[in-house]
């Protein structure tokens, strides 16, 4: 037994004891978030899913929704609101998708709708992957919801 003994001085010991707290801690923030994850699984099992997104990118909580949301998300402006650029409009659309993108951001009043309706053309397909969100610029609650019907036509 007195072989076993080992002589360490005090900056050994604290050195070895910070690595010990830092991979134990490190194991239990891991455990804890793949119990998070999976709770969330099982209470947003109703919210689309992109199987690429975790895959590609580091994701974020939206909200309280439990949904896990990849930091790169779609915007609805630029090509996307642009009449006539339906084909090219849908092109970009999936191909974030396909990227890993599972947040599309839109408004009524990005080219007066038009976003809205290239987003539209490929969520008919492809709703189950991505999470949908629009603004509105109507202040007023009936303006707001007469302009949020228009986006769910869309």
């Amino acid at each position: 037994m007195a072989n076993l003994k080992k002589n360490i001085n005090r900056r050994q010991f604290i050195t070895s004891s910070i690595g010990t707290a830092v991979a134990f801690s490190a194991g239990n923030i891991s455990a804890t978030t793949q119990n998070a994850s999976q709770a969330a699984k099982k209470t947003v099992k109703d919210l689309p899913y992109n199987p690429r997104t975790h895959q590609a990118m580091p994701t974020r909580n939206l909200g309280r929704t439990g949904y896990q949301v990849g930091i790169f998300s779609l915007g609805g402006q630029a090509t996307l609101e642009i009449k006539g650029k339906d084909k090219e409009s849908v092109a970009i659309i999936n191909r974030a998708i396909d990227l890993g993108v599972n947040y599309i951001d839109s408004a009524a009043g990005y080219g007066d709708g038009t976003s809205e309706k290239h987003i539209g053309l490929v969520i008919k397909e492809r709703r189950k992957e991505v999470f949908v969100a629009s603004k509105t610029h109507d202040r007023s609650y009936d303006g707001s919801m007469r302009l949020l019907d228009n986006t769910l036509k869309n």
